[in-house]
């Protein structure tokens, strides 16, 4: 009666390992990521080792409408599998391939501004930037998630706008992620190297244009800085579910 939930794309191979294996279990896979459409897909040179993986599941979600389309037109494109409503016979077995947008908490995000620690800190913030203007980040360290960009963005507005100068701050949260992985080393020492440049040409005794911090936020900081922001960059350059986006 075992049922095995497989997370993400780094595992994509395994189903069909566990099938071949266990034939009768119940398999589900959830991709948390973009899936390609097959213009895209099909440029893999394993792109078919990739789709009868996954074709070991019995159930296979996806963020978003878009996403599972795009699995099962490569199937068809790929492996000549059609399907109907989602769902497809292969090898004796019904396969579901279907969406499942993740949530959050709504009742715990909409709750907490009445907290009195975090109505604590949304005025300790406010004293300390004063009436400066608020434009919060924060993201995990990912090439995806357009960070750099968002920075790029805030210079051209220095740039462009002299009168925002010394009146508006960005806070710029970058959470640690795989810190063991060259790529993410170069992506970090870019972005420090950035913020460092706009402070440098923009900055003032009395005013810094970008407040980094390399860490990650309890729930009760977050949801403080949710509250006192006056915009939010939201600015992913593709995302499978952009959780910060309904928080």
């Amino acid at each position: 009666d075992t049922v095995v939930w497989i997370h993400d794309y780094h595992f994509m191979l395994l189903p069909r390992m566990l099938r071949n294996r266990f034939p009768n279990i119940m398999i589900g896979f959830f991709l948390h990521i973009p899936f390609p459409p097959p213009e895209l897909f099909m440029q893999l040179p394993w792109r078919k080792e990739l789709l009868e993986g996954l074709l070991g599941c019995d159930l296979i979600g996806f963020h978003a409408y878009e996403y599972t389309n795009n699995f099962l037109r490569t199937l068809s494109r790929t492996l000549g599998l059609e399907h109907k409503m989602g769902t497809l016979f292969y090898q004796n077995r019904y396969i579901k391939a279907d969406t499942f947008p993740i949530g959050i908490d709504f009742e715990l995000f909409n709750k907490a501004s009445q907290q009195k620690k975090i109505q604590s800190l949304v005025n300790k913030i406010k004293r300390q930037l004063k009436d400066k203007k608020i434009v919060f980040s924060v993201d995990r360290l990912d090439y995806t998630k357009g960070i750099y960009n968002r920075l790029l963005a805030f210079e051209e507005l220095l740039s462009r706008f002299e009168e925002f100068r010394g009146k508006v701050v960005l806070i710029m949260v970058v959470v640690p992620s795989r810190e063991g992985v060259e790529q993410y080393q170069r992506m970090k020492k870019q972005l420090e190297e950035k913020i460092s440049e706009i402070n440098g040409r923009f900055g003032s005794i009395n005013w810094t244009p970008v407040l980094y911090y390399y860490r990650s936020l309890d729930f009760y900081e977050l949801v403080a800085h949710y509250l006192v922001s006056d915009a939010i960059l939201v600015t992913p350059l593709k995302d499978g579910m952009n959780l910060i986006a309904k928080e």
